[in-house]
């Protein structure tokens, strides 16, 4: 049920961008879409990865205290970016399509495709990389886990893209933004306190 939560928790956004794309009839066909799942399930592998390599020189109850900070810290990380200034100097590209999707569309299209999909994959990636890491850290399954979070980033972009496709108003959706952070910084403390 944990695991299920943090990975909903860092999954939103794939819903979110998804929903955009719906919503603006942008056309995110099966095998791009994929693409950007397998893409995150690759990176959250790697992030797994990094979270192994940081176990196994610390013990077992500091890698609980380690993974519930990192988690806490990645949550603080989303929802400081929530507060932050629109008008700032140029943002990365990567950070750009988190924050308006429709910058993924490089040609102009109208669809996702070619190397598309595996910029969002990235994109979606970046915030999870070190709840990957946390998620390790707290004893999650390093081959299961990126599986559950390909299936999940497939089940949300499916859904992100037919809810966008009938909601005409987003206002409602974007107030709900902060849910994320708060529910990993709240399992990032929990952990970090729980012996």
């Amino acid at each position: 049920m944990m695991l299920t939560l943090l990975i909903i928790a860092i999954s939103i956004d794939s819903f979110l961008v998804a929903f955009t794309y719906g919503l603006r009839g942008l056309t995110l066909p099966v095998r791009e879409l994929l693409k950007i799942s397998v893409t995150v399930g690759i990176a959250f592998a790697i992030s797994m990865l990094s979270g192994s390599f940081l176990s196994s020189v610390i013990s077992i109850r500091s890698t609980e205290i380690v993974g519930g900070f990192i988690l806490a810290l990645v949550g603080v990380i989303l929802l400081s970016s929530l507060f932050q200034e629109k008008k700032k100097k140029e943002i990365p590209f990567l950070i750009k399509i988190l924050k308006k999707p429709m910058a993924a569309d490089i040609d102009r299209s109208g669809r996702i495709n070619g190397v598309e999909p595996f910029l969002i994959g990235i994109a979606l990636s970046l915030d999870s990389f070190g709840a990957g890491i946390g998620i390790y850290m707290l004893g999650a399954s390093p081959i299961f886990t990126p599986i559950y979070v390909f299936v999940i980033t497939v089940v949300f972009l499916l859904l992100g893209v037919n809810v966008g496709k009938y909601c005409a108003n987003i206002k409602g959706l974007k107030k709900m933004s902060f849910i994320p952070g708060c529910l990993l910084i709240i399992i990032g403390i929990w952990k970090m306190v729980v012996v």
